[in-house]
C-alpha cells in the first residue's frame, strides 16, 4: 500500500527555468604584411607570397596568399587557438613565427631575406624552432629558416592549385562570418520580441553557414520558449485537443536539447588559455549550453519521456559545478530533484506490481539526495522539506514489508514543512492530512535537525 494524494502530474509540475541568450562563438581574423628586403636596405611588398597558418594546440591548417600590397588576411580563425605562421615566396628565404594567439596579437608581419623561394613544412618548422630568432617587420618573433631543399616544379604546381582552392574557401568563410553575425543579431531581436518562429529560422540560416555554439545555444533557448508557449496553451484545453499540441511542445524540447548538446560538443572541442581575454565569454557559453541541455532534458522527462531521466540527471551533474553561486546551484538541484521525484511518483502510480517498486524507490532516493543538498544551502526551503518527507513516506509504503523508520522520517520532515510553509502553499493541506494519517498509525512527528549549512558548496 502507498499514498498518492501529493503526487502532482508532470503537467502541473512543469516550470520553465530562465535561461538567457548568449554571445556568439568566437572567431578572429589573422592578418599581416609581408615585405622583401632589398640590397639598398628598403623593403617592398611581396605579392602572392604563400602564407601557411598551422593550428598547433589541436590539428588544423589554413593556406592563403598575399595581395598586391603584400597583405594577407584570414577571417574565421578560432580565437582560442595557438598558431604557427610560415611565409614563403619566390626569391625569398622562408620565415615563420610560432606561439601566436591571434585574439591577442591579430597582426603578424614578416620582412623576408633574399633566398631561393623554398617552402617550409610544419615538421621542418618544428626542427628549426630552436634557431636564433630575428625580429622582422614588426612581427616580434619571426625566424628566418635555414636553407631547405628547393621545391620541385610539380610541388609548386600543386601548391598553386591548393592556393586557388583555399582563396575561394576564404571567400566563403568571410561570407559565412557575415551571415552568422547578421542572423545572430536579427535572431536575438526576434527572440526578445517573442517572435520565436522567426528567431529559429534565422538561427538555422546562420548555422547553415557555420556551426556556431552561440547560434546553437540561442536556437535551443528559442525552441524551448516556443515549446513552453505551446505547452501552456495545450494545458488549458480539453484532453482531445491537448494531445497534438503536447506532442508539438515535446518536439520543440527534444530539438532544443539536441541543439544544446551540439553546442556543448563544439565548445568542448575548443581549447583556451587561462590568460586569453575571450576565455570568460567561452566559459559563459559553456555554462549556458550545459544548462540549456539539462533544462530541456528535464522538460522532456516531465512531459512524456521518463526514459531520459538518467541522461537528464547526468546533464545536471555536469552543469551544476559550472555555477559559482551556492544559491544558483541549489536552484538547479531543485529542478533536478523535482524531476526525479515526479519520475518516482510516475513509476509508483503506474507500476504493474510490487516488482516495479524498487525502480520508484531508487528515484525517490535520488531525489532525496538532491533535496538534502538544497537544505545545506537553504535549511528552510519548504519545497525541499515537503518533498523529502513525501519521498520518505513513499519509500516506507513501497518497501516490503512497509518500513516504519522511513514513515517516521517522512512524518518528521512533513511536520517541519507544515510549521514553516504559509497557508497558501498548495502542499500544506495535503501534508497535514498525511501527518494525521500517520498519527493514526502511532507515528508521531519528531524534531528534525537541520543539516550543516554551507555557503561555499560547489559541484556534487
Amino acid at each position: 500500500m502507498f499514498l498518492k494524494p501529493l503526487f502532482r502530474t508532470a503537467a502541473v509540475a512543469l516550470v520553465l527555468a530562465v535561461c538567457a541568450v548568449v554571445a556568439p562563438a568566437q572567431v578572429t581574423t589573422g592578418t599581416g604584411k609581408v615585405t622583401l628586403k632589398q640590397a639598398d636596405g628598403t623593403e617592398v611588398p611581396v605579392k602572392d607570397a604563400l602564407v601557411d597558418i598551422y593550428r598547433t594546440d589541436i590539428k588544423g591548417e589554413f593556406h592563403l596568399k598575399t595581395n598586391a600590397k603584400g597583405v594577407y588576411t584570414h577571417a574565421g580563425l578560432p580565437f582560442v587557438g595557438t598558431y604557427t605562421v610560415a611565409i614563403s615566396a619566390p626569391g625569398a628565404r622562408p620565415s615563420f613565427d610560432t606561439g601566436i594567439r591571434f585574439s591577442q596579437r591579430p597582426e603578424v608581419n614578416f620582412a623576408l631575406e633574399p633566398g631561393d623561394g623554398t617552402r617550409l613544412t610544419l615538421e621542418q618548422i618544428k626542427n628549426y624552432a630552436g634557431a636564433t630568432k630575428t625580429p622582422a617587420g614588426g612581427g616580434g618573433g619571426t625566424t628566418a629558416a635555414p636553407v631547405a631543399p628547393k621545391e620541385s616544379a610539380e610541388d609548386r604546381k600543386k601548391r598553386e592549385e591548393e592556393i586557388k582552392r583555399i582563396e575561394e574557401s576564404n571567400k566563403n568563410i568571410s561570407s559565412g562570418n557575415e551571415t552568422v553575425k547578421r542572423t545572430f543579431d536579427a535572431g536575438n531581436k526576434a527572440f526578445n520580441e517573442k517572435r520565436y518562429d522567426e528567431a529559429i529560422a534565422l538561427f538555422n540560416e546562420g548555422l547553415a553557414a557555420r556551426e556556431d555554439s552561440g547560434l546553437l545555444i540561442n536556437k535551443a533557448v528559442a525552441l524551448r520558449n516556443r515549446g513552453f508557449e505551446v505547452y501552456k496553451k495545450a494545458n488549458s484545453l480539453p484532453a482531445a485537443e491537448k494531445t497534438p499540441l503536447m506532442a508539438t511542445a515535446l518536439k520543440d524540447f527534444t530539438e532544443a536539447a539536441d541543439s544544446a548538446a551540439k553546442a556543448v560538443a563544439v565548445i568542448k572541442a575548443s581549447t583556451t588559455a587561462a590568460d586569453d581575454p575571450n576565455k570568460g565569454v567561452l566559459d559563459q557559453n559553456r555554462m549556458s549550453a550545459l544548462g540549456e541541455r539539462a533544462e530541456n532534458l528535464r522538460l522532456m522527462v516531465l512531459l512524456a519521456d521518463k526514459s531520459k531521466a538518467a541522461e537528464a540527471v547526468a546533464a545536471y551533474q555536469e552543469y551544476i559545478p559550472t555555477l559559482t553561486k551556492p544559491e544558483d546551484q541549489a536552484k538547479a538541484r531543485l529542478y533536478s530533484a523535482e524531476m526525479l521525484f515526479e519520475v518516482g511518483a510516475f513509476k509508483a502510480n503506474n507500476s504493474k506490481g510490487s516488482e516495479d517498486f524498487p525502480v520508484a524507490i531508487d528515484h525517490f532516493r535520488q531525489a532525496q539526495a538532491e533535496y538534502m543538498k538544497v537544505l545545506e544551502v537553504d535549511p528552510n526551503n519548504t519545497n525541499a522539506l515537503a518533498k523529502i518527507g513525501l519521498a520518505y513516506i513513499q519509500i516506507g509504503y513501497l518497501s516490503n514489508p512497509p518500513d516504519d523508520k522511513m514513515l517516521q522520517e517522512g512524518a518528521n520532515y512533513l511536520q517541519k514543512f507544515a510549521d514553516k510553509a504559509p497557508d497558501t502553499d498548495p502542499l500544506k493541506s495535503d501534508a497535514i492530512a498525511q501527518i494525521q494519517a500517520l498519527k493514526s498509525m502511532n507515528i508521531v512527528p519528531k524534531k528534525v535537525e537541520a543539516p550543516a549549512r554551507t555557503g561555499r558548496r560547489r559541484g556534487n
